[in-house]
């Protein structure tokens, strides 16, 4: 039993030792070139299809929705392989 507590004990402060330690870093600034170019290349909303999505947070609200706007619902899970369109 005390193995375990001291273990425990051990895992929090390390762990906060840890956090503490990440957050006393600063970051240099990014350098311009850089901000510049993620402006170039950043897609336009015309191509970010995936904004245009209703999203709901509840299936409960996104079957009144669908009943009110005559539309169906499609539910994502997350599951199977998404990059093969098998999910």
């Amino acid at each position: 039993m005390s193995r375990i507590l001291a273990f425990a004990l051990l895992a929090q402060w390390a762990g906060s030792t840890l956090l503490a330690a990440s957050q006393d870093k600063t970051e240099p600034p990014t350098p311009t070139w850089v901000e510049g170019r993620i402006l170039e290349i950043r897609p336009t909303p015309a191509e970010r299809k995936f904004d245009t999505i209703a999203w709901v947070p509840s299936i409960k609200e996104a079957l009144r929705l669908a009943k009110q706007h005559s539309r169906p619902v499609m539910m994502f899970t997350y599951d199977g392989q998404m990059q093969t369109g098998r999910c």
